[in-house]
């Protein structure tokens, strides 16, 4: 029951992000033109496998969703991939599919900077900046060093990026600044 519990928990955490990263797709443009990170803090290494953070702004708390076992043991939880490493908006009402870009992995995490940007996140480490225009920056890559990135979450009032580590086991957040 407890791993059932957990399963819809994380589905709706994760379902949640998407849905709201996805309203802002057509949001007008503006943002950072150019965007780095700095650090500000991470967790200790004592999270079960990371997988989403999630912001609450009337409290000031973070939550993270952990998988706490072998995910591929788990999840009868199926999410559609598109596997060909593309940023993809779908039209609610059209239901047209377009590119905005091509990142070139897999991505894992979407989050709006709220001025119709994002933040993604690919599983294998990488962390970069898609402009409106389809532009794409990274930001942070640590594949190299085998810390992957999950499902990100962006606090807008604060401009802070929260990338849990999926197998490393924290959450570091990371100020983000025009740069």
């Amino acid at each position: 029951m407890k791993k059932i519990l957990f399963i819809t928990v994380a589905f709706i955490c994760s379902f949640l992000i998407l849905f709201l990263a996805k309203k802002d797709l057509m949001a007008d443009p503006g943002g950072f033109q150019k965007c780095k990170l700095t650090k500000l803090w991470e967790t200790k290494a004592d999270l079960r496998i990371p997988e989403s953070v999630l912001y609450n702004p009337s409290e000031d708390i973070i939550y993270v969703s952990n998988i706490n076992g072998k995910p591929t043991e788990k999840n009868k939880l199926i999410i559609g991939n598109s596997g060909d490493g593309s940023l993809k908006a779908i039209s609610f009402i059209t239901k047209e599919i377009s590119i905005i870009a091509k990142i070139g992995s897999g991505i894992d995490g979407v989050q709006s900077d709220g001025k119709g940007n994002y933040f993604t996140s690919d599983w294998r480490g990488k962390t970069s900046y898609v402009t409106s225009s389809g532009k794409v920056t990274v930001l942070l890559n640590t594949t190299n060093q085998k810390i992957n990135a999950a499902d990100i979450e962006y606090i807008e009032n604060k401009h802070i990026l929260l990338i849990p580590t999926f197998f490393n086991n924290r959450v570091v957040a990371y100020q983000a600044e025009e740069g």
